[in-house]
């Protein structure tokens, strides 16, 4: 049976903010629930700017898995340089509304519902400190592209972390895979795990660390403990259901004229050796935007807000550079600047 675990790497997150003894002081998070247009309660979560005048608002796109407080490193980070700094939990996962009574297993109907979701969400904050950037983690990649090509009025710039534009098949051919996704569905299989997938459990969350796919092994552990602690938050694995639609989602990405009508400002920070996503998918798409700038660390992980402390300070000084130029108006789709190579110096 072909073992579709390595298609995945489940993203472990922290507890509730009064857990995380590490967040400043000072800090205040401020959470709220949205209704989204299928009655689905949607959790979201804001730090102010600690920096006035604001100097804009950066949107968090969670990756798969993810919840609020998985992101609340980094997003006290961007506070501190003066972003107000949002994110909202993806329905199917954190504490937002679940499609099945399988809490754990992540499912979706349509990747447009994200679009959709994030759509209302935006409606619902028509005063953002301009410029508005999405920051994107994995699956929000996706999901920020398709948004951008929709709603290009929404945002001024999206950064990219290891966007799932294509889901890395190997070593199996992406078709054979793509159709044998589409099969098991096919015969009312959908709200099944993917094969190496189960409900969450601490013990097979220690278990399945790996060295080589994983970022830090302290973080990763501490990730393991605070969901044990807050099983509701956790997901296990990805449905069958919630696969394909990932491979049409990423369909999208094959028209060379549909990328070429995204034109804002776009960051795209890659991992060399990610086990998760195609690398190479991620250098064709970014020579296709029109306004595209490509880093490649090759010592890190797919998941790279995870990662080690040398990557996470790079990661920093590369959005603050890219904070910059953008204030500057640097056009990043310059033919000899098409993208850029990033060694892994620290």
């Amino acid at each position: 049976m072909v073992n579709f675990k390595k298609f995945f790497h489940l993203i472990l997150m922290s507890a509730f903010i009064v857990a995380m003894g590490e967040a400043p002081a000072a800090a205040k998070v401020q959470y709220g629930f949205f209704t989204t247009y299928d009655h689905l309660l949607i959790r979201s979560a804001k730090v102010p700017s600690k920096v006035k005048p604001t100097k804009g608002t950066i949107l968090l796109l969670q990756g798969m898995g993810g919840f609020v407080e998985y992101y609340l490193d980094i997003m006290h980070h961007l506070s501190d340089r003066g972003y107000d700094v949002l994110t909202l939990d993806w329905r199917g996962q954190g504490d937002s509304g679940r499609f099945t009574d399988q809490r754990t297993l992540l499912y979706i109907d349509n990747f447009d519902s994200y679009v959709k979701d994030l759509k209302v969400f935006m409606s619902l904050n028509p005063h953002m400190t301009r410029p508005v950037i999405f920051m994107a983690s994995s699956m929000g990649g996706n999901i920020a592209l398709h948004y951008a090509h929709d709603h290009p009025e929404d945002m001024d710039a999206i950064i990219a972390l290891a966007p799932m534009i294509k889901i890395n098949t190997s070593p199996y051919p992406y078709s054979f895979a793509e159709g044998l996704v589409k099969f098991i569905v096919s015969i009312g299989l959908g709200e099944r795990f993917v094969f190496g997938y189960e409900p969450f459990s601490y013990e097979m969350c220690v278990k399945n660390y790996n060295p080589v796919k994983n970022g830090d092994k302290k973080i990763y552990l501490q990730d393991c403990r605070l969901l044990k602690e807050e099983p509701h938050l956790a997901v296990g694995g990805p449905s069958f259901q919630w696969l394909d639609e990932a491979f049409k989602a990423s369909a999208d990405f094959n028209n060379d004229d549909y990328l070429k009508e995204i034109k804002v400002p776009f960051l795209m920070v890659s991992s060399e050796n990610d086990y998760l996503v195609n690398v190479d998918a991620q250098t064709k798409l970014c020579k296709v935007l029109p306004n595209c700038e490509l880093l490649t660390y090759q010592d890190s992980h797919h998941n790279i807000l995870k990662d080690s402390r040398n990557v996470i300070s790079r990661l920093i000084k590369d959005v603050d550079t890219f904070f910059v130029n953008f204030e500057k108006g640097k056009n990043f789709g310059e033919p000899q600047q098409q993208y850029v190579y990033r060694q892994n110096a620290p």
